[in-house]
């Protein structure tokens, strides 16, 4: 995931500063966290956007961005 474009550690950090305080990276905190707390990855993936699109997705509480990955490339 920390190699895709759509993965922007710096930016997820700048959108949610809150990040910083629980220790975790920017891409652990979206693995574990973020995602379900509708948080985007970066400025070009929208987390709410592709459940919106990907019911089953949202549904199976599965991550968008990896499934995005896993399906998409």
């Amino acid at each position: 995931m920390r190699a895709s474009a759509l993965f922007d550690g710096a930016w997820y950090l700048r959108a949610y500063p809150e990040v910083v305080t629980t220790g975790l990276s920017p891409a652990l905190h979206y693995l574990r966290h973020g995602a379900a707390e509708g948080k985007d990855p970066g400025p070009d993936f929208s987390t709410r956007r592709y459940l919106a699109k990907h019911p089953l997705v949202a549904r199976k509480k599965a991550n968008p961005l990896l499934n995005h990955l896993r399906t998409h490339q």
